[in-house]
C-alpha cells in the first residue's frame, strides 16, 4: 500500500501545486493490468492497483481545467529485475509470478515506447499488452457472472489446491 498506492499519491500531491503555478504539467502514473483485471491470488496487489486507477480517473477529471493532464499505464508482466526483489506471501504465486517475467516477450524498453506513444497521443489508459486488453474490453461488456467464469477457468492452474479436510467447513 505505501509503495504502490501511496507513492502516487504523495508524488500527485507534491507536483499538482507546481504544475499549477507553470500553468500545466502532465502526470503519468503506474498502476498494472491488475488493476483492472483482477487476476485470483493477488488481492492485495490488485487492490492498490485499483486505487492507482481510480486515484487518476478523478485527478483527469479534477485537473482538467488547471491544464493538468493525466494518462494511467497498465502493464502486464514484461521483463524487469523484478525477480531479484519479489517476496509473495504464497510461494505458489511467487513462482508463477517470477515464471511470467521471465518468460515475458516485452521489455522494458518497449513498455517504454508505448507509454511514450500513448502520452504523445493523449491517451488516459495505456494498456501495453493486447492480450490483457482484450480481457480488460471482454470484462466490460459481459455480465460480471461470464467474466467472473472465464477468469476462473483460465486462472484455475495458480488456485491453491483445497485438502478434503478443507472443503468440508
Amino acid at each position: 500500500m505505501n509503495i504502490n498506492l501511496l507513492g502516487v499519491v504523495r508524488g500527485c500531491k507534491v507536483f499538482t501545486p507546481m504544475f499549477r503555478c507553470q500553468g500545466g504539467g502532465y502526470f503519468v502514473n503506474v498502476a498494472s493490468m491488475a488493476g483492472l483485471i483482477h487476476p485470483p491470488m493477488m488481492s492485495a496487489y490488485n487492490a492498490t492497483k485499483a486505487a492507482v486507477v481510480a486515484l487518476s480517473e478523478t485527478l483527469k477529471i479534477e485537473l482538467a481545467d488547471d491544464a493538468i493532464g493525466v494518462s494511467v499505464v497498465c502493464p502486464a508482466f514484461f521483463r524487469t529485475h523484478l525477480n531479484e526483489s519479489l517476496r509473495a506471501g504464497n510461494p505458489q504465486v511467487e513462482m508463477m509470478s517470477r515464471k511470467l517475467v521471465d518468460n515475458a516477450r516485452v521489455g522494458a524498453d518497449e513498455i517504454a515506447a508505448k507509454v511514450y506513444r500513448g502520452v504523445s497521443r493523449g491517451y488516459f489508459y495505456i494498456l501495453t499488452h493486447a492480450k490483457e486488453r482484450n480481457i480488460w474490453r471482454f470484462k466490460r461488456l459481459v455480465p460480471f457472472s461470464i467474466y467472473a467464469a472465464s477468469m476462473l477457468k483460465q486462472t484455475r492452474k495458480m488456485m491453491p489446491r483445497r485438502s478434503a479436510e478443507s472443503t468440508h467447513t
